[in-house]
C-alpha cells in the first residue's frame, strides 16, 4: 500500500494504510492541508438530475485540483470542525458499505468530467475490525498532464464553452490564473521531454550492457513508468527477487513456443546492483542469452540474444544477425509478466512507455517454419528499415487494458517483420485467468 499524506501528517513511515490510521488522525485532529482532504459524505447521493449534475461537477473540481497540485487524498467518512482558517478531522461517521456503482460512478467522473482525463485514480475501503465502520479514500497520484480542466457551473448548470483549472492552496480551492496555467503547460511539456530522455538513456545502457561492443544481435524491452517511483534507491534486492520469483510463468512457458524468456535463461545467475537497479544476465558463452533489469524508479527493461547455435539445424547467415521472431514476440510478454509482478511492489497505478526493438539492427529475421517444425532458411526474405516499436501501455485502466495494449506493441514489433503473430489479447488473458 503507497505512503499517503496521511502516513506524512500524522508523522508514521512504515505503516500499512488502515482504518486505524484515519482514526487517530481523529484523535489528533489533523489538519485539512493542500493534500488531504476531510469530507463527511460520499461524492455522489443526489437522486435528482440538477442535484446529481452539481455533485459530479464538485466531485471534478476536487479530483482536479488534487491532480494539479501534486496529488493528494481525500477521505470520505469524516466529520470536521471548522475552525476560522482551517477544518480539522473530529470523529469517524461511516459511509456504509462501498459497492461497484458507487466506485464506477466516481471513476466515470474522473474519466468523463475531467480534461484530460485523471488516470490511476484509487479508491480504497477501508474497515474497522471491531465496530464495522468503513471509510473510502481516494488516492491521486501526481499527474504528468497537468493542467487539468473541467467545466465550471456558471448559473447552476455547467457550462459547455469555457473551461477552468483549479487547484488547492492549503485547504482551500482556488482557480489558476493565466500565469499559472502557462507554467503547469510548460511543465508538461519539460515533463515529457525529460521522459523522452530517460528512455533513450535506459536504451542506451542497456544495448550497452548487452552487446558489449560485439555485432551479435539482441532483442530489447523497456518499459518505463509515467510516474517514477519517488524513492528509487530503496529497492532491496529481496524485492528484486520477488518480482523475479513472482512473474507469471503462463506468459512465460506458453505463450510462445520456443521464445527465449530473459527470465527464465538467467534464473540461475546470481543478482547484481548497478546504479539504483538490480540484474541479472547470463555469460556470453551461452546460445540462449539473457538480461533482466529492475530499477527504483520502477522502470523494467530486458533484453535477448540467440547466437548460432540457437538456431538448431536450419543454418544461419554466418553473419550474427539472424534474429528469431518468436524472441520479440517473447520479450513483449516478459515485460507484461513483470510489470504484474512490479505493480503491487511500486503501487503503481499510472500508465507506461514501452519500447521492443533490435539492436545494432538487422535485415534477416527469421521464421517459424511450420512444415519442418524449425526455422524458415535465413535468405528467406529481407526485411529492410525495420524499426523500433514505441507506445503507451495503458495500466491505469485496469489489467485487461494494461494486456491489451502491451499485445498491439508486441503485434506491431512483429508484423513489420513481415509475418504475424500468433499472439492476442484474448489468449494471453485466458492464460492469466486459467492459471492464477
Amino acid at each position: 500500500m503507497p505512503w499517503t499524506p496521511l502516513h506524512a501528517a500524522l508523522g508514521v513511515s512504515d505503516s500499512d494504510l488502515t482504518f486505524q490510521l484515519v482514526a487517530e488522525a481523529c484523535a489528533q485532529k489533523v489538519a485539512e492541508s493542500t493534500q488531504l482532504d476531510w469530507k463527511k459524505e460520499l461524492p455522489l447521493k443526489a437522486v435528482d438530475p440538477v442535484g446529481k449534475q452539481a455533485q459530479q461537477l464538485e466531485l471534478a473540481k476536487d479530483l482536479a485540483a488534487m491532480a494539479n497540485s501534486g496529488g493528494g487524498l481525500i477521505v470520505y467518512g469524516v466529520d470536521e470542525v471548522r475552525g476560522s482558517d482551517v477544518s480539522t478531522a473530529a470523529s469517524v461517521v461511516s459511509v456504509g458499505p462501498i459497492n461497484d456503482t458507487i466506485t464506477k460512478t466516481i471513476r466515470q467522473v474522473a474519466g468523463n468530467l475531467i480534461y484530460p482525463a485523471i488516470s490511476g485514480l484509487a479508491l480504497v475501503e477501508l474497515i474497522d475490525p471491531s465496530s464495522g465502520d468503513r471509510v473510502l479514500l481516494a488516492i491521486v497520484h501526481d499527474s504528468p498532464d497537468t493542467p487539468h480542466l473541467i467545466h465550471p457551473p456558471k448559473g447552476g448548470p455547467a457550462s459547455s464553452d469555457w473551461f477552468m483549472a483549479p487547484w488547492r492552496n492549503g485547504p482551500d480551492t482556488h482557480w489558476m490564473s493565466e500565469r499559472q496555467l502557462a507554467n503547469a503547460y510548460r511543465e508538461r511539456q519539460e515533463g515529457r521531454r525529460q521522459r523522452e530522455k530517460n528512455m533513450a538513456q535506459t536504451w542506451k545502457s542497456l544495448s550497452v550492457a548487452c552487446t558489449q561492443g560485439a555485432q551479435d544481435q539482441w532483442v530489447l524491452g523497456v518499459l518505463q513508468p509515467e510516474r517514477p517511483h519517488a524513492q528509487p534507491r530503496r529497492l532491496s534486492i529481496g524485492a528484486a527477487w520477488r518480482v523475479l520469483t513472482n512473474c507469471e510463468p503462463a506468459l512465460r512457458n506458453r505463450g510462445v513456443r520456443g521464445g527465449i524468456s530473459s527470465i527464465d535463461v538467467t534464473r540461475g545467475e546470481d543478482m547484481r546492483r548497478g546504479l539504483q537497479r538490480y540484474y541479472r544476465q547470463t555469460p556470453r558463452a551461452m546460445n540462449a542469452q539473457g538480461r533482466v533489469e529492475i530499477h527504483g524508479d520502477g522502470t523494467l527493461a530486458v533484453g535477448v540474444h540467440r547466437t548460432d547455435g540457437g538456431f538448431m539445424r536450419s543454418g544461419v547467415s554466418g553473419s550474427g544477425t539472424d534474429v528469431a521472431v518468436r524472441d520479440i514476440e517473447q520479450v513483449g510478454l516478459d515485460l507484461l509478466a513483470l510489470l504484474r509482478a512490479t505493480q503491487p511492489l511500486f503501487g503503481a497505478t499510472g500508465d507506461y512507455s514501452l519500447r521492443i526493438g533490435v539492436v545494432p539492427g538487422t535485415s534477416i529475421f527469421r521464421f517459424d517454419d511450420h512444415l519442418t517444425s524449425d526455422f524458415t532458411a535465413w535468405d528467406h526474405q529481407r526485411v529492410l528499415g525495420y524499426e523500433n516499436v514505441e507506445g503507451t501501455v495503458i495500466a491505469s485502466e485496469g489489467p485487461r487494458a494494461t494486456v491489451d495494449s502491451i499485445v498491439e506493441l508486441i503485434q506491431d514489433a512483429v508484423h513489420q517483420a513481415g509475418t504475424v503473430t500468433p499472439i492476442t489479447s484474448d489468449s494471453i488473458w485466458t492464460d492469466i485467468e486459467m492459471n492464477f
